[in-house]
């Protein structure tokens, strides 16, 4: 019992000494009421399989928020293959639309599949679409809270077009202002060598990134809001009304125009894969503002290692990814959802 005795306050030390310290807070990846959680993939097991389970799983959940048991369905997507290629608009709620704000449409990643900023890793759909038009691999229309968390995008071809293509478009919700959140999310690789415009997300709505990443794209993040992303290597990095706590670096266009707030585009010492921070960093590292205090939210833990808190050091990061010191991802996880 001795033993015991002294050993539990050791513990419970460890325990202390691994989770970050913060009081209540808001996911900045906000789950719906009531869902009804559905699985995506390759493998026979999921719910809906590729290549037309996104699809199908759109057309059989149109009516389940307004429905009479008014369940909010969520897809969690599997990486079973490297990618998915996405070959034809899939257009979200064209009847009916939804205006609720709490119970919405969610696409993210399962549990340890999510994309974590890189190339090769997690749940990555991919723009494969051709022809003549315009053409956005995910509509969402009438969806005016549907959200997706965590998840890749990058483009199968380096498309030669005239017409402009993308992967999110929000540009025509009508009913409500609506604000489709995208947290954690990797945009890569998305250019257009013709004159049109390739889009990582293209909206004129209320919508918000938080701790976004768009890195070798035409054009970064057009958007009401966006809370500490990162752009490189871009043609035009945001184009957003408000960013705060945002590393625009390295593109033709950092700021396409809107308003600022403590965001920096020179002066970042990235790390090897080029979006992360590194050791000797000082522009980002421990400059942001405490989105917690201001806005009431923080992002759970982003990073290359997820589940160790936002804050690493004395303040927030600026960027996507909070800088962890090196065998950081040793310590005991403390998620905060």
């Amino acid at each position: 019992m001795t033993r015991a005795i002294k050993f539990f306050p050791a513990v419970l030390l460890i325990l202390l000494i691994s989770a970050p310290a913060f009081g209540a807070v808001v996911s900045s990846r906000k789950m719906p009421v009531n869902p009804d959680v559905k699985t995506f993939g390759t493998d026979p097991s999921r719910d809906y399989t590729h290549p037309t389970g996104l699809a199908d799983w759109e057309l059989a959940t149109r009516g389940d928020i307004t429905g009479a048991e008014a369940k909010s369905p969520v897809l969690e997507c599997y990486a079973d293959e490297a990618y998915y290629n996405i070959t034809a608009s899939i257009v979200f709620g064209n009847v009916p639309a939804n205006t609720s704000s709490t119970k919405f449409r969610v696409i993210k990643a399962a549990a340890g599949h999510e994309n974590r900023f890189r190339k090769d890793e997690g749940v990555i759909f991919r723009h494969a679409m051709t022809g003549t038009g315009d053409y956005y691999a995910l509509n969402t229309f009438e969806e005016a809270f549907l959200s997706f968390h965590d998840l890749g995008f990058t483009a199968h071809i380096t498309h030669n077009s005239t017409k402009n293509r993308g992967i999110i478009y929000c540009n025509k919700i009508t009913a409500g202002a609506g604000n489709t959140k995208i947290a954690g999310c990797y945009f890569f690789d998305l250019q257009n060598v013709g004159t049109g415009r390739f889009y990582t997300v293209y909206t004129s709505r209320a919508k918000s990134a938080f701790n976004c990443v768009t890195d070798n794209c035409d054009y970064g993040l057009m958007l009401a809001y966006a809370y500490n992303c990162t752009a490189v290597g871009c043609n035009v990095g945001f184009n957003a009304n408000f960013a705060t706590n945002c590393i625009a670096q390295g593109n033709v266009s950092n700021f396409g125009g809107g308003t600022q707030t403590n965001c920096v585009s020179i002066g970042v010492v990235f790390a090897a894969d080029g979006i992360s921070l590194d050791t000797s960093d000082t522009t980002a590292r421990n400059q942001g503002l405490n989105l917690q205090a201001t806005h009431g939210f923080n992002d759970d833990g982003l990073g290359r290692e997820r589940g160790n808190g936002r804050t690493t050091g004395p303040a927030w990061d600026i960027g996507a990814l909070e800088f962890f010191p090196p065998l950081s991802g040793r310590r005991i996880p403390f998620l905060l959802f």
